[in-house]
């Protein structure tokens, strides 16, 4: 018959169930520290390189305390849009992401948090990795260290003790003459795991790693993610009701047999030209105001949350067919339609359509663009690296037919073209011969 004495444990005085759940806890945190300081460590044998994040730009899954390793970019490798990257500025490393690149080459970053983009304009010389892998919150304690604060510090150094004093063979107490007991049985002794946790723990502690700043360019945060299951929204915001927004001039080309037009705003920031229009072509003219920010800011943020999504189809250069909802990557790094390209949202009315290049976007005279089974113009994304030439036509009737966000880094020319959508140069200007109709 079994004592209530001989149901508690070994020391009489404790259920054996609570020594069963300290001793399996502890083991299991040391193993899952043993894992992320391996995952940390082992991939250095392979040339990545460990930085431990030490801001929040990056927020919310590449936190302050990550490690991420990251390995080298060789020359021959084209430039990652839309990952993540270290690079050097004023001697220091920043880890963000790479938007686009600039006609002179240089680098348009930016961290997920931020709602702005970097201030700073670094160039391929300075980047000194691709970030490939994420471990989390194993830089904390030299972290700590490294900056003196001894309160986290102390705290996590005592909880890793006590777990390993739990964890060890031969630190629990048995009285004499009795034999272990069936939990004591059951519990495999694990001295090499929590032996090697032990190792990891003060590696990362006394072993120097290389400090990133994901740093911040603004005072508001957006939730955004590293991780392909968490990305920033793509809305059109404070784009909406514009049609043209521009970084130093909107101009309408068109000769006097035909009127451009802009069914909506236009915004014009840090410019103030408008050229061309007549007063009533245009509904409102916004250069510098709070609603103009707004509107470049929106297709700034916009751009950033496209930049996350990675490509799910490359395509050649020349568009044309049906092509169903996805985010679209050009072999050659440019895009043009030359006839008629229907985008077929199968009946699915919030279908996205994004379409990427890292240089030029143009359109052939008489080609169109045509929106199949429920798909809208908002939800069609044309991100461009330098320039985007829709048309040909200088004078007459509009003959293309554009549907969709035009959002380029250099000028944007609509020559003849009737645009569902907007025209955006975050670093240009947009001139038009035809005719715009915002869509939100």
């Amino acid at each position: 018959m079994t004592t209530p004495r001989e149901a508690t444990g070994p020391a009489g005085n404790e259920p054996g169930w609570i020594k069963l759940l300290a001793v399996t806890s502890s083991r299991a945190y040391l193993i899952a520290l043993a894992t992320l300081g391996g995952i940390a460590v082992l991939p250095g044998l392979l040339g990545w390189t460990p930085s431990v994040v030490q801001s929040e730009s990056m927020e919310p899954h590449i936190s302050t305390g990550d490690i991420v390793l990251a390995s080298d970019l060789p020359d021959s490798s084209p430039l990652p849009i839309g990952a993540v990257i270290a690079f050097r500025v004023d001697e220091r490393t920043i880890m963000h992401r790479l938007i686009t690149v600039n006609d002179d080459n240089t680098l348009v970053t930016a961290g997920d948090a931020n709602p702005q983009l970097d201030p700073w304009s670094a160039s391929r010389d300075d980047i000194t990795g691709q970030a490939r892998l994420l471990v989390p919150y194993i830089g904390l304690p030299g972290m700590w260290l490294q900056r003196g604060d001894l309160v986290p510090l102390i705290g996590w150094s005592t909880l890793t003790l006590a777990a390993l004093i739990f964890a060890l063979p031969g630190t629990r107490s048995q009285r004499p003459g009795r034999h272990r007991s069936d939990h004591d049985r059951h519990l495999p002794a694990t001295p090499i795991t929590a032996g090697v946790a032990a190792l990891l723990s003060l590696a990362m502690v006394a072993v120097p790693v290389a400090p990133v700043d994901a740093a911040f360019t603004g005072s508001t945060r957006t939730s955004s993610s590293w991780k392909t299951q968490a990305y920033s929204p793509i809305t059109i915001g404070a784009m909406s009701g514009f049609g043209a927004i521009a970084y130093n001039l909107i101009q309408d080309t068109s000769t006097s047999s035909y009127q451009s037009t802009i069914a909506g705003d236009a915004a014009l920031t840090p410019g103030f030209v408008i050229s061309g229009f007549r007063d009533a072509d245009i509904t409102t003219v916004h250069a510098n105001d709070q609603a103009a920010t707004g509107a470049m800011a929106a297709a700034w943020a916009a751009r950033g949350a496209i930049a996350q999504r990675p490509v799910t189809r490359t395509l050649p250069a020349a568009l044309s067919g049906t092509l169903t909802g996805g985010v679209y990557g050009s072999t050659t790094g440019a895009f043009s339609v030359a006839s008629s390209l229907t985008l077929d949202a199968r009946g699915d009315s919030t279908a996205r359509f994004v379409f990427f290049t890292s240089t030029t976007l143009t359109m052939a005279q008489r080609s169109r663009i045509v929106l199949a089974n429920g798909a809208r113009a908002a939800n069609v994304w044309w991100i461009v690296g330098t320039t985007a030439t829709l048309g040909t036509l200088t004078t007459g009737t509009p003959d293309v037919t554009a549907v969709g966000n035009y959002i380029a880094n250099g000028n944007v020319a609509l020559r003849g073209v009737t645009l569902t959508g907007r025209a955006v140069s975050t670093n240009g200007s947009v001139q038009l011969n035809g005719r715009i109709v915002p869509a939100n």
